[in-house]
């Protein structure tokens, strides 16, 4: 989506760009599309986690990089901002997609609350989100079609959103048979929380119910395994893992050695024959 700041005002055309991009779950060339390659390619400046910058080649990012650390994401927005408004093609890196658990929001709020108070921080810039893929996503394809149908994205990190809130949308979801895709599973602050969670889900849905776990999704490291609910051991997982719990209609199907997980979206076998 492309917007161009207070563009409608002449004296205010934009200087700059800024340009929030996922580069997918672990930066893998193959899991960003061709606009966010070409995106990065041409960025004057690039911004982001020094994790995800660290992800891009020089050959495919030859552009400046500023790079910030965990908990810094306000002042990456300002520096970002600020960058494209001295007219500058500036990229805001992210994983997965820029506008999932990622900078998108941010990078709006940000300029929404100058707007409010009338400081034109990001007057005259264009704005552009492009799509990415998300772990979510890759997961699901890895291990087969486990989003075949409804299903919700929730994260477990209690950083920025209260436990409590977590947790009720955790039982809703459950309660809505929703498939889940959980991100920030597990760490060392929080070495129960998941737990807590499976066992919400192992008193609402069956054991034999898929759980996929992923980890390095994308990369030539990546490992999918495929649980039974009934039997997943919390204990392996980390916050580089991605899980997507089945809902009751999860299935697991072998074919020629290898193992899908899918969920139906209520075609009916009976006119699948």
């Amino acid at each position: 989506m492309r917007t161009s700041l207070d563009s409608a005002d002449p004296a205010h055309q934009p200087r700059g760009s800024l340009t929030v991009v996922g580069i997918g779950p672990t930066g893998c060339r193959g899991m960003m599309t061709p606009d966010v390659r070409e995106a990065i390619w041409q960025a004057e400046d690039l911004v982001g986690f020094e994790g995800y910058l660290n992800l891009l080649n020089k050959a495919v990012a030859p552009g400046n990089r500023h790079h910030f650390g965990l908990g810094d994401e306000v002042a990456r927005c300002h520096h970002a901002i600020g960058l494209a408004a001295e007219g500058r093609r500036v990229v805001m890196v992210c994983s997965g997609d820029g506008g999932i658990y990622a900078m998108g929001s941010l990078v709006l709020e940000t300029i929404a609350s100058h707007h409010h108070r009338e400081d034109r921080l990001a007057q005259g810039i264009e704005l552009v989100m492009m799509p990415g893929i998300t772990a979510m996503q890759a997961l699901s394809a890895a291990a087969g079609a486990m989003l075949g149908h409804d299903f919700c994205a929730i994260s477990l990190s209690t950083l920025l959103t209260p436990r409590e809130t977590i947790w009720k949308r955790v039982t809703h979801a459950v309660a809505g048979d929703f498939v889940m895709a959980l991100y920030n599973p597990r760490s060392r602050q929080r070495a129960t929380f998941l737990q807590e969670v499976i066992d919400h889900c192992r008193a609402h849905r069956s054991a034999t119910t898929p759980v996929a776990v992923g980890r390095a999704l994308g990369s030539d490291q990546q490992t999918v395994v495929l649980h039974p609910l009934g039997e997943i051991n919390t204990e392996t997982v980390d916050m580089h893992t991605t899980l997507i719990v089945g809902n009751s209609q999860s299935c697991i199907h072998e074919m020629a050695g290898q193992r899908f997980a899918y969920t139906p979206r209520g075609y009916g076998g009976a006119r699948l024959v």
